[in-house]
């Protein structure tokens, strides 16, 4: 399941930069031509670049059930880890909003389920282009966990249940 829904009918596409040295992708919706939703998501933005766009409180979505090991700040945003109990975990980044309870590693681990909005994207600092910091670890808590690309892994596509109007 990929973590951020299907908008004016695109899923949303990797826009990280891997000069940047840091793990996993980051996600946002490309622009199909110079000129589009340039008037709702205007380029130089928190919710637009020449390239693409972020609406305002779009949705988080856990990828799969788990446990909640980590909710809370990291740097000016924040972020989400799930432990997926089965080998797997997530992390979302950049999350503007936290719907679940804030929690720490040694506090009572909340359940999350495949679908369950955790929060709405954000930006890693005031004023930057918004996106979803997503990563995907494989491994354990006892052995600790190794990155993966979450690329490869990311499939269906939600829908809002809203209905979506489409590109203006």
């Amino acid at each position: 399941m990929c973590p951020l829904p299907k908008l004016h009918e695109r899923a949303p596409v990797n826009i990280h930069d891997p000069s940047l040295g840091h793990r996993g992708v980051d996600l946002a919706y490309a622009r199909t031509r110079p000129h589009d939703l340039v008037l709702q998501y205007p380029p130089d933005t928190e919710h637009g670049t020449v390239e693409h766009f972020m609406p305002r409180w779009v949705p988080v979505f856990a990828v799969h059930d788990g446990s909640i090991t980590y909710a809370g700040p990291l740097g000016a945003a924040w972020s989400v880890v799930i432990d997926h109990d089965n080998g797997w975990a997530s992390q979302y980044g950049n999350l503007e909003h936290l719907f679940v309870t804030p929690t720490s590693r040694s506090m009572h681990r909340a359940r999350a389920r495949a679908g369950d909005v955790l929060g709405y994207v954000g930006a890693a600092r005031p004023g930057m282009f918004k996106s979803l910091h997503f990563e995907l670890w494989t491994g354990d808590d006892a052995r600790g966990f190794q990155d993966i690309d979450p690329m490869r892994h990311i499939s269906k596509v939600l829908p809002l249940p809203w209905a979506d109007p489409g590109p203006n």
